[in-house]
């Protein structure tokens, strides 16, 4: 990378700040992380811990990475670039013994989070935006169905 950007964790920002749409070579260093992650996630399920342990360590170590900028390049990734990961998912999930969450569930929470973070920030300039889409959705009821 040059001098006009950093990478951190599979994603790209340049000097302005802005993240820029990942590659799949990004997404081939984020799949990497992960699977480097998932090595001690199998070591700890070697000792037989338990797996409320095992789920903790899942979701502070390789679920970060996985969703480290997700909210960036999820939306622009390939489906095969998505089965790659969503196979590190799988994997994690055969070592901890339950099924923890998928990359859609993951991608939807943090765009729901970040959504109400930029609602609650005045300063914010997308504010004015999402308020205003809040106000204009249609709140009615659906009665085509009743209509027989």
């Amino acid at each position: 990378m040059g001098a006009d950007g950093k990478v951190f964790l599979g994603s790209t920002e340049t000097a302005i700040g802005n993240p820029s749409p990942p590659t799949s070579i990004q997404q081939t260093l984020l799949w990497k992380k992960a699977q480097q992650r998932l090595y001690f996630l199998h070591q700890l399920s070697k000792l037989n811990l338990p797996q409320e342990l095992l789920t903790q360590f899942y979701s502070a170590v390789t679920e970060s990475v996985l969703c480290s900028s997700i909210t960036v390049w999820f939306g622009s990734a390939t489906k095969s670039d998505i089965r790659r990961l969503q196979r590190t998912v799988w994997t994690a999930e055969r070592i901890i013994g339950a099924p923890p969450p998928t990359l859609q569930d993951l991608y939807s929470s943090r765009v729901r989070k970040r959504a109400g973070k930029i609602i609650t920030d005045s300063t914010h300039p997308a504010t004015t935006y999402l308020n205003s889409c809040r106000r204009t959705a249609p709140r009615h009821r659906i009665t085509r169905h009743f209509n027989i």
